[in-house]
């Protein structure tokens, strides 16, 4: 998966959860604008993708819990 495709899959993400970008940002502790450049594919931001599947899957098992 591209830097690119990793992005628009987050954010469809996000959109499917109801949550927003900087949400994302503040729970995964960086700032929005870096969040952005990741997500853009400006920035290949390794440690910080493994931040975002963690951060995901922890919302997804969470939901999943609650149905």
């Amino acid at each position: 998966m591209s830097n690119l495709e990793f992005g628009i899959y987050i954010r469809s993400e996000l959109r499917r959860k109801g949550l927003q970008q900087r949400d994302l940002a503040k729970a995964i502790g960086c700032t929005d604008a870096y969040l952005s450049q990741v997500l853009n594919g400006e920035r290949d931001g390794f440690g910080l993708k493994k931040k975002i599947r963690d951060y995901l899957f922890e919302i997804s098992m969470t939901d999943e819990v609650k149905e």
